[in-house]
């Protein structure tokens, strides 16, 4: 009779075991620091490229409610453009060609500060505004080459950069989830509004977020925001 008893008494405890394990995930963390490598579309810059370059973001847990939010990146993206024309003096004939090459730095940096609404023992939902600065560099090189058949051939280069900063807000809804101890998810929007050449602009986006906790500490996190401005970052989480 017991030997009959003794599958299901073990598959009971192995239900029983999982059934908690997932019942008991952790909550979500909020006391950590992240590098990673991200892409952005920025609207109106480059709109058939994309910005690429490094992600860095922490968060503190101030108390058991508060907590403060650091985020920055800064990515880089490049063009080029060549053209040649032709034309004479009267007895030469000269042709001249154009190479510009256009670069673009863009970084963004917000801290602020931010609630918790704790909804169970593995699940809350954060609101957090933020001070925004945002800054762009753009630098454009030129490089003429003049041939002529009579003429010795001469090149000429230029360069020219110009910058710019603003000051905005950033504010986040977030709702994160951990499923159980390896993965989590966070899903939220976001919404920036800066003031740039004396007018206000605001971009707003959906996030999408999923972590894999190798451990207690150590996360790896895939995250994607669609909207005004699109991102696609990859990064390694730390958590303390």
């Amino acid at each position: 009779m017991m030997k009959m008893k003794t599958p299901l008494y073990a598959a009971a405890l192995l239900s029983l075991g999982v059934v908690n394990q997932a019942a008991f995930a952790q909550q979500p963390t909020l006391s950590f620091v992240e590098l990673g490598y991200g892409q952005t579309k920025i609207e109106d810059v480059f709109s058939e490229d994309r910005f690429s370059g490094l992600n860095l973001s922490a968060s503190f847990e101030l108390t058991e409610d508060w907590y403060l939010p650091i985020n920055y990146f800064k990515h880089s993206a490049d063009d080029t453009a060549t053209f040649s024309q032709s034309y004479t003096d009267g007895v030469n004939v000269f042709q001249e060609d154009f190479d510009e090459k256009f670069e673009v730095d863009y970084s963004e940096f917000s801290i602020g500060l931010g609630y918790i609404f704790r909804l169970g023992d593995s699940s809350m939902f954060t609101a957090d505004i933020s001070y925004l600065k945002v800054e762009a560099e753009v630098a454009t090189t030129v490089n003429i080459r003049t041939t002529s058949p009579t003429v010795p051939e001469t090149l000429f280069t230029d360069r020219f950069s110009a910058s710019e900063s603003d000051d905005g807000l950033s504010s986040r809804l977030m709702y994160r989830k951990r499923v159980n101890d390896a993965f989590q998810f966070n899903a939220g929007l976001h919404l920036k509004v800066a003031r740039i050449n004396s007018e206000t602009e605001s971009n707003s986006s959906v996030i999408a977020e999923g972590l894999y906790h190798i451990n207690e500490n150590f996360a790896l996190k895939l995250a994607a925001s669609l909207g005004d401005d699109d991102a696609m970052i990859g990064s390694v989480r730390y958590s303390f």
